[in-house]
């Protein structure tokens, strides 16, 4: 037995209500300012009756893959859980996915239906047409202005709010998350009840999370963080989750005080940005007692935020393949600053060397951590077996690709990163796939795509292009914009004539990162 045991979703969801139902579950405020407020019970029967509505109407059954294409909404939450609750696997897509980028996530992750918004009607039509979506269902009815054959709305209004009989396992299938990694495309992780629950779990411990607190996310639902940080740790709890469908610095925390939120998320593209807004006289008047955020945020940066903002910055470190926290800063002890934490509750992490060997401590090498999985990390990549393969030694760690090196009281540093990934705007960008979408143009010989400093983002993409024939920035720009999603499309571009490389021939990347 571990912390869930034989637990699943559904279980969850029934116990919570049996305990929580009339106490606040989520609070959802869209980009418009409109609000949405659910107790336990409420948003438990929006599930059951939306199963049963994709169940009956839709056919949708145990092992079926439904993607969710939405912007953070309360019908996302609705569809995510009804589809757990049947025993299906939610696919989440990016909304700032192209038509190339929509196809290729919906086919790898085997979709058959999707859930979506009129919003992305034109990049969807585009992207599935290669792909076994035959039917679209249309979520948000204040987005909808013209006759859709199936809404969302319709479907659920007329459901009764009762389950259907199906048995779930623990590790049955839940989810498959996009995670960028080493290769050109987003790796499709496939996740289990348990991992879910586990990651609640885990963070509802670490800090303490009572039925009071109030906690908040606006970072996009379509990522692990969010997930686990604001809806399962409240779910496990009983506390209040709090959505907003986006990201704005300049009214963040009036929000943030409108809403009574004691915990947060700042990933250190929103703590620049919030630094970046001009002073207030109320920028301390709040509840927060922490915020998790991750390591690019400079020493200086993280003790003037915490001044301005009168909030504690917890360091930490995490991936979606584990759901998703794997250090964390102790809550209520020395945090040591810069290192991201110490292994959270269920995590057993090492150091390896280049053979896989582990080292002393003080030395670096790449971070791997004890797995089980189907509980406590992946089940696998998702038709990608090789790559499931290559993610765990033969002792059964998983390996990060991330380096790392621990003291001698147990807190990590972050070193560097194995993998060629740019952090930008809170997301992960392959510099292999950016690569290999801008060589793609027939006037482009070879491109290489490098991750630079920059104020707000934290690191943005810069790309070097050699040519085969005239080609202007402008027609660089609109290429990557028709190809790439907009946090991957370069902020700057340089054309060379010739690349530094190596003895073999192969491009030096280490000698372009100097000259950055």
């Amino acid at each position: 037995m571990d912390i869930v045991s034989g637990g699943n979703i559904r279980k969850l969801w029934k116990d919570r209500v049996a305990t929580s139902g009339d106490d606040s579950f989520l609070i959802y405020e869209s980009a418009e300012g409109d609000e949405e407020v659910y107790s336990y019970k409420k948003f438990n029967e929006k599930i059951d009756t939306t199963a049963r509505a994709l169940h009956d109407e839709l056919g949708v059954r145990k092992g079926d893959h439904v993607a969710i294409h939405l912007p953070n909404c309360s019908q996302y939450v609705q569809v995510w859980f009804a589809l757990m609750k049947l025993g299906a696997i939610a696919v989440h897509s990016n909304t700032q996915h192209t038509p190339r980028e929509i196809e290729y996530t919906l086919d790898i992750a085997d979709a058959e239906l999707l859930i979506t918004e009129p919003d992305f009607e034109d990049d969807i039509a585009a992207g599935i047409e290669e792909t076994d979506i035959d039917e679209i269902v249309w979520a948000r009815p204040e987005k909808i202005e013209k006759e859709r054959d199936l809404l969302l709305s319709s479907l659920v209004e007329n459901a009764e709010p009762d389950l259907p009989d199906t048995e779930i396992d623990t590790e049955d299938h839940a989810e498959i998350l996009f995670t960028s990694g080493t290769t050109s495309m987003p790796k499709p992780a496939l996740h289990t009840h348990a991992t879910l629950m586990t990651g609640g779990e885990r963070i509802a411990k670490h800090l303490a999370l009572q039925p009071s607190d109030r906690n908040l996310s606006a970072l996009p639902l379509y990522h692990g963080s969010p997930q686990i940080l604001a809806i399962f740790s409240s779910l496990t709890a009983g506390a209040t989750a709090i959505l907003y469908e986006e990201f704005k610095a300049s009214k963040f925390m009036d929000q943030v005080r409108k809403h009574r939120a004691t915990v947060t998320t700042c990933i250190g593209t929103q703590v620049r940005a919030l630094m970046a807004t001009p002073e207030s006289g109320t920028d301390g008047d709040n509840d927060l007692r922490h915020a998790f955020t991750a390591f690019n945020v400079p020493e200086e940066m993280k003790n003037e935020f915490e001044d301005r903002f009168d909030v504690s910055l917890l360091n930490s470190y995490g991936c979606t393949e584990a759901l998703i926290l794997l250090t964390l800063a102790p809550v209520y002890n020395e945090r040591r600053w810069p290192s991201i934490g110490r292994p959270v509750l269920g995590r057993d992490l090492h150091i390896l060397d280049d053979e896989g060997n582990k080292v002393d401590i003080g030395e670096r090498g790449e971070i791997a951590v004890n797995a089980k999985r189907g509980r406590t990390v992946l089940k696998k990549y998702y038709n990608m077996p090789e790559k499931t393969e290559e993610a765990f030694n033969e002792d059964g760690l998983f390996l990060t690709g991330d380096f790392g090196r621990f003291d001698d009281d147990g807190f990590l540093y972050f070193v560097d990163r194995k993998k060629n990934i740019i952090e930008t705007r809170g997301e992960n960008v392959s510099e292999a796939e950016v690569e290999e979408v801008l060589g793609e143009h027939p006037n482009i010989d070879e491109a290489v795509a490098l991750g630079i400093p920059h104020e707000i983002y934290g690191e943005a993409v810069k790309v070097y292009i050699k040519l085969f024939d005239d080609l202007t920035e402008e027609e660089v720009f609109e290429y990557a914009q028709e190809n790439l999603a907009n946090f991957k499309v370069p902020e700057e571009i340089e054309f060379v004539d010739e690349f530094p490389r190596t003895s073999i021939g192969k491009i030096e990347k280490s000698a372009l990162r100097e000259e950055e």
